[in-house]
């Protein structure tokens, strides 16, 4: 058996052909790279990086095969191994016990390879040493799983061609099949669906921040959205799969997942019932967005630098402009420069969430936080902070008024929510209860005034406003008035109602859509637990069938080589 392993080893070095084309393939394994390296080729097409290995070993196991059960007679190296032992049997083997040793160092080699890889995006992590054994594994038995299958079929017919077009037919309908079922599966990315999935960051007083996933809209459990499909790949290597899928979930923020077709893993959103603490901190944001809440000092600079401080001309006139013009109560852009209106929407987030998220966390952004504000002085300039302070803080009532009340000179529909929500039973908001009171209705002798940013202001006769607010006379009894009822938003609703009847032909007041009143946390009842699972055509049913085929292919492979067949 010695003497024949080493006529093997000699046979193989000296195979010019089966030694290139093994050295090619084995460097074809590199093709895995973009699939760590890339995040998004990570996190959603992960598969791939299976079925290239799965493609990898079944050819290196068809090129095998090939040269030492096929090609091996026509070249006279099976006459050879005859002529000096004469045990058809023997051979076999001792040819099987050398594509042993083969396979084991390919499958080593082809393990190193991927986790090498590994490393680099899991650093440290006890896990790859498993994951490395998981790779060798898999491999290892697809090796042997395909030797006996391509040895079973080379031996139905004695032919040379046969068994090259049969091994070719068989390579192929083992690899195609597997990547067209993946095209062409109707994968959904969530087997259990909410509607505007959104996230809330909650501040501890240690300032300890935890994010929980909430959903606006009720849960729907959907099913039959569920999917399967058998997946060969995902059978043999589900070892490393496994693995890579539990160090997946450990390491990276699952919710970031689009969870793809040609990804090996299955979302699965479980819901849970939160009990806030109202002592701490909440702020809603984005699933995509990282919490302005969560920057430090320097990247809350450098975020007010790229953001605005660098995507205009800002100078010490313009500034000086700006102050004056937000100052007052209304802005009116027909007065303003070109410059001084794009400054304005700059500062208030048009077309930029992040500096919309800015200018809705500044006050507590600032809060105890003076090396913020000598970071911004000693890096822009007192000037450029008196502007942010102002925008943001001083004179926010007025940005209010000008920004977010529809019809106003520079109104947009803005990309963030509030860290808020409503409750018709709750008190309304301070700036909409001084809105209402002072601005947002004005009397004058026997006039009443409405304040339409549409068509500017226009008014009825004080005695026509009194059918429907009886006791009102004037400007005094009207914030009385709306602060009697600013305890129940739908209080205040209703007045709105009685306003908005005054609307005519001529004039229309647009209905205000006032600020949220009540905690995010009494209306976010639930909280969302994305949770990452195997593949469920992943079972072990498949891997069964693999091995009940192969326990029937090995002895009626042996029964004939033993006959000379093979």
């Amino acid at each position: 058996m010695g003497s024949l392993y080493k006529n093997h080893s000699s046979y193989f070095f000296r195979n010019k052909v089966l030694l290139s084309l093994t050295i090619i393939l084995f460097l074809s394994s590199f093709a895995v790279s973009p699939f760590f390296l890339n995040r998004s080729l990570l996190y959603n097409f992960n598969w791939i990086t299976y079925f290239i290995i799965y493609t990898i070993v079944i050819l290196l196991s068809f090129v095998l095969c090939h040269f030492f059960l096929i090609s091996s007679r026509k070249n006279q190296y099976d006459q050879m191994l005859n002529s000096l032992y004469s045990n058809s049997r023997k051979i076999f083997i001792s040819k099987y016990l050398f594509l042993l040793t083969i396979f084991s160092s390919l499958s080593f080699l082809i393990a190193a390879v991927v986790v090498l890889f590994m490393f680099i995006i899991f650093k440290n992590n006890a896990y790859n040493f498993i994951y490395f054994l998981g790779i060798f594994i898999s491999s290892f038995f697809v090796f042997n799983a395909f030797f006996w299958i391509f040895s079973l079929f080379s031996g139905f017919s004695k032919s040379l061609i046969y068994k090259n077009i049969i091994n070719v037919s068989l390579s192929i309908l083992t690899i195609v099949p597997a990547i067209l079922s993946r095209s062409f599966l109707d994968k959904n990315s969530e087997n259990e669906t909410f509607s505007e999935l959104t996230k809330i960051t909650e501040v501890s007083k240690e300032n300890k921040i935890n994010n929980y996933y909430v959903a606006k809209n009720s849960y729907q459990n959907l099913n039959n959205n569920s999917w399967s499909s058998f997946d060969l790949v995902n059978t043999l290597y589900f070892i490393p799969i496994t693995i890579f899928n539990k160090l997946l979930e450990r390491n990276h923020d699952i919710s970031k997942l689009d969870n793809m077709k040609f990804s090996t893993y299955f979302i699965k959103n479980i819901i849970k019932k939160q009990k806030w603490n109202d002592a701490n901190e909440h702020f809603i944001y984005d699933l995509h967005t990282r919490p302005l809440v969560s920057y430090d000092n320097g990247e809350l600079l450098t975020l007010i630098k790229q953001e605005i401080y660098i995507k205009k001309s800002i100078n010490q006139e313009i500034i000086g402009k700006i102050r004056t013009t937000i100052s007052k109560l209304e802005w009116k852009k027909i007065a303003l420069s070109d410059d001084e209106i794009n400054l304005i929407e700059l500062l208030s987030g048009k077309n930029n969430s992040l500096v919309q998220y800015l200018r809705r966390d500044w006050k507590y952004l600032l809060v105890n936080n003076d090396q913020l504000q000598n970071l911004i002085i000693d890096s822009f300039g007192l000037e450029f902070w008196n502007l942010l302070f102002e925008f943001y803080n001083l004179y926010s009532f007025n940005a209010h008024l000008n920004i977010d009340i529809k019809g106003s000179d520079f109104y947009f529909e803005k990309a963030i929510v509030t860290n808020s929500e409503y409750d018709l039973e709750n008190e309304i908001n301070e700036i909409d209860k001084e809105y209402l009171k002072n601005h947002f209705v004005r009397f004058l002798h026997d006039e009443v005034f409405f304040n339409n940013y549409n068509s500017a202001k226009f008014a009825i006769k004080l005695a026509d406003f009194q059918k429907v607010f009886k006791d009102i006379n004037n400007q005094n009894d009207w914030a009385k008035f709306i602060d009697e009822n600013a305890f129940s938003l739908q209080k205040i609703n209703d007045i709105l109602e009685g306003i908005y009847s005054f609307s005519n032909e001529f004039n229309n007041i647009p209905k205000l859509k006032l600020l949220a009143n009540s905690s995010i946390t009494k209306y976010y009842k639930d909280i969302i637990i994305p949770t990452l699972t195997s593949d469920p055509s992943l079972n072990f049913v498949y891997t069964f069938l693999v091995l009940l085929m192969i326990m029937i292919t090995i002895p009626f492979t042996t029964f004939k080589a033993i006959k000379g067949e093979i």
